[in-house]
């Protein structure tokens, strides 16, 4: 069963509304990031995410 115009709209809404919500109360782990400078450093890691 498709979705309605308006249910599209409405879910569309909400999850646009979510997103902002989401972003103005992000915060950075750290100004340098560590976490991810280890992840990109992490050749292995790297590699198993290309073959998902």
């Amino acid at each position: 069963m498709a979705l309605s115009k308006t249910q599209t709209q409405k879910i569309r809404e909400l999850l646009e509304k979510k997103i902002e919500d989401k972003l103005k109360r992000y915060a950075r782990e750290s100004p340098s990031m560590p976490f991810l400078v280890r992840l990109i450093q992490d050749s292995e890691s790297i590699k198993g995410v290309e073959q998902k």
